[in-house]
């Protein structure tokens, strides 16, 4: 499918504010997309569909659109502002960027987060104390993470979604290069 064209002007006002009207939707429609949810994802995909010439309407029940990529603010209650949003990347952030911009080529690169050990995520279960489950960059955890089950059922229910997983991952980059 060819890119359709971004819309040229001014941009909309307020557009992540726009609140449900059944009647927008008649008026607008027919729609050949409907998107429920705008976090990243939601928004990624629409914009993605967006921009191969589908009509996309999304639907967000929050009161501003973006999911978990805002702030917020406890009312009176603190001087403090928390991010609900993005904590780190993907390997192929740049790939799904790509993706959601219509580009041909990444628009920008990541760097790897992590410590000295390649470790960029801790899962802890309990107490906090603990080192929990290190998750590492390149698969480095996974022996450590086979370890954790040993039985051959769970075993061979781990290596089938590892499979599924990784066929996954490899894939992203051969469809993009689709485009």
């Amino acid at each position: 499918l060819p890119f359709r064209e971004l819309p040229s002007g001014a941009p909309r006002r307020g557009i992540l504010h726009e609140r449900y009207s059944r009647a927008k939707v008649d008026k607008n429609g027919p729609w050949d997309v409907i998107v429920v949810g705008s976090g990243m994802g939601g928004l990624s995909c629409a914009a993605s569909l967006s921009r191969f010439g589908k009509k996309v309407l999304v639907l967000e029940q929050h009161e501003m659109a973006g999911g978990g990529t805002h702030t917020f603010v406890i009312d009176g209650k603190t001087d403090y502002v928390f991010d609900s949003g993005l904590h780190y990347t993907v390997p192929q952030s740049g790939e799904l960027i790509q993706l959601a911009c219509g580009t041909r080529h990444k628009p920008l690169e990541f760097d790897k987060l992590g410590e000295k050990d390649d470790c960029f995520d801790k899962i802890v279960l309990g107490d906090v104390r603990e080192d929990g489950f290190r998750v590492k960059h390149e698969q480095a955890h996974l022996d450590k993470l086979r370890q954790m089950f040993p039985s051959e059922a769970d075993r061979e229910d781990l290596e089938r979604f590892l499979s599924v997983a990784t066929m996954v991952n490899n894939r992203i980059p051969l469809w993009m290069l689709s485009k």
